[in-house]
């Protein structure tokens, strides 16, 4: 399976947004949004898309958007038999 990594860079919460810029590397033959979700508004949701992360690469720095988040989000990677948790702003 090979060792993945991801990166939480930056989270940004607009009115009709959140954004989140991640750094991956070590994929193979997946999305770089594949495993992604936002723990916000009491809901857990995943991406509803990103204008730059490319639907195959093995490493990548790139923007996911989710939904509208209030107050603070957590970010989860879950994959590779690990999961990950990051604190939004």
């Amino acid at each position: 399976v090979g060792d993945i990594t991801v990166r939480v860079n930056d989270v940004q919460v607009t009115p009709r947004r959140t954004l989140v810029n991640v750094t991956v590397s070590g994929l193979r033959g997946t999305t770089p949004l594949e495993g992604w979700s936002m723990l916000a508004n009491g809901e857990i949701t995943e991406p509803v898309g990103s204008a730059d992360c490319p639907t195959a690469a093995e490493d990548v720095t790139c923007t996911m958007e989710f939904v509208p988040a209030v107050g603070t989000p957590t970010i989860v990677w879950v994959g590779n038999g690990e999961k990950w948790q990051w604190l939004g702003s």
